[in-house]
Order: structure tokens, then sequence, then C-alpha cells
């Protein structure tokens, strides 16, 4: 597995969050999208986690033809999240999403 098109979003306490598309395989476009968070500036990050729903369960790759590279991670100061994602399958079908959220625990203390 691969991954492109990172996203990155910092939070008002300097954590940095960061997003990519998976790519499940050479040549292959992507599938589903991956999250992982630096409470310590960049200088480690948590164990890297799918985002879930990211996957089109009935075979759509991520992006469309022009998404890839459009905005997908925001972060507030506070450190609640959004991620937004589209998926097409040509002549079969699009879709657009939008996950709101924030990490278990709430927002990492520095």
């Amino acid at each position: 597995a691969g991954a492109t098109y990172p996203g990155l979003a910092m939070d008002s306490q300097g954590n940095l969050y960061v997003s990519w598309e998976v790519v499940p395989g050479l040549s292959s476009r992507p599938r589903g999208l991956a999250f992982t968070v630096s409470r310590d500036n960049g200088r480690s990050f948590a164990a890297p986690q799918p985002v879930p729903g990211s996957v089109d369960e009935r075979g759509g790759a991520n992006g469309s033809h022009q998404g890839l590279l459009g905005k997908k991670l925001a972060v507030h100061d506070d450190g609640k999240i959004a991620i937004v994602n589209s998926s097409f399958l040509p002549g079969v079908r699009s879709r657009v999403w939008l996950m709101r959220g924030a990490l278990a625990g709430g927002a990492p203390a520095r």
C-alpha cells in the first residue's frame, strides 16, 4: 500500500494533523483515507489509522478526477476535526461526504 495527496492542519496548541489517500497497490487509484496526529510539533506521530467510512464499498476510487488535490482536512483551534472526501465509479455513481469529530479524549493538552 502507498500514500498520496497528504493534507496538513494544525490546532492552536501546535498539534499537527495529517491525512492522506490510501493507494492499495501499484498503478491503482486511491481508496480510502488514513489519518494521524503529532502532539510534539511533528517529532513523532500516533499510529496511522484508517478514516472510518472513507472507502467506497461499491468500488469507487477517491477524488473523482479533480478532487484529489482539494483540501480535505480542517482542524479548529480547539482540536475539532473536519474531513471531506469523494469517490467516483465511472458510469455508476459518485459520492461526497463530510465527517466531523474530535480525537478520543478531546484535544490533546500541551
